[in-house]
């Protein structure tokens, strides 16, 4: 198993908003964009894969983009975005994400949903605002909102009351990836025989959820997921050979997992 440092992009939303609306304070929701809709009851519009084919760093950070496998990491602390003229009754809300306490600032691959901090009448919290800059500094009107991010599969919530005129925010993202292929021997399984599912915790432990969270994966896609323990079921051919195997991926590193086969395909 090789491990080697990353930079990843896309992002699902994650349903734990109730108990961020328990540490919210009262008092009227913000003003919000009439137009928007509600991303809570949606289902993800990426589940955090990336084909390695290729792209500059502008395009590997864009939404639905390629990640070109590269010996010299991608992410880059990015500059703090200067702040822009605050209307009165406006406050700046300037944002940031980390893979961990001591890390830089990821530099690429997140997506910002800033959220009505309640409700409306149909029970949807409405969306004010997007941004998929890496540090954006959003100006908004005085009062509580719902801010989540995602990074691939990793997402974190908070509630952010904003009280002028700067309101700075920084979340820590403690996520990782993961890139798998399939071997017989020496030989490399051609993509389109094998592919693999991913699951949360280790296949030995008792009440492990047996739903995967990655489907279908295909040989050399890039899997953005939280740090911590996984496994993965590898299926070879017309499920005539599967492999089972615990992995662990750790913040902010690419881990390469090469699952060896002792099956081959016959042809008659």
């Amino acid at each position: 198993m090789r491990v080697s440092p990353i930079a990843i992009a896309g992002g699902p939303i994650g349903p734990i908003f109730a108990a961020v609306l328990s540490l919210l304070p009262s008092g009227p929701a913000p003003a919000q964009d009439a137009s928007a809709n509600s991303l809570f009851s949606g289902a993800p519009a990426s589940g955090g894969l990336i084909s390695p084919s290729g792209g500059t760093p502008a395009e590997v950070f864009a939404p639905g983009a390629v990640l070109a496998p590269a010996k010299a990491p991608l992410m880059l602390p990015s500059a703090a975005a200067a702040i822009p003229m605050v209307p009165a009754g406006q406050v700046a809300l300037a944002l940031s994400a980390r893979f961990g306490k001591d890390a830089p600032e990821i530099g690429g691959g997140l997506t910002w949903r800033i959220f009505a901090a309640k409700p409306d009448a149909s029970g949807n919290f409405r969306l004010v605002r997007e941004d998929t800059s890496p540090t954006p500094t959003l100006v908004l009107p005085a009062g509580p909102y719902i801010v989540h991010v995602g990074f691939g599969l990793a997402t974190a919530v908070r509630p952010v009351n904003l009280l002028g005129p700067t309101v700075h925010q920084e979340f820590d993202l403690p996520a990782g990836a993961l890139r798998m292929e399939g071997r017989v021997g020496n030989a490399r399984i051609p993509a389109a025989q094998i592919s693999f599912d991913v699951y949360k915790g280790s296949q030995f432990e008792p009440g492990a959820d047996r739903r995967p969270i990655a489907e279908h994966v295909a040989t050399g896609n890039v899997v953005a997921i939280p740090a911590g323990t996984y496994y993965i079921v590898s299926n070879y051919g017309d499920a005539n050979s599967v492999v089972r195997s615990d992995i662990r991926v750790e913040a902010a590193k690419l881990t390469d997992i090469t699952v060896t086969h002792r099956a081959a395909a016959i042809t008659l």
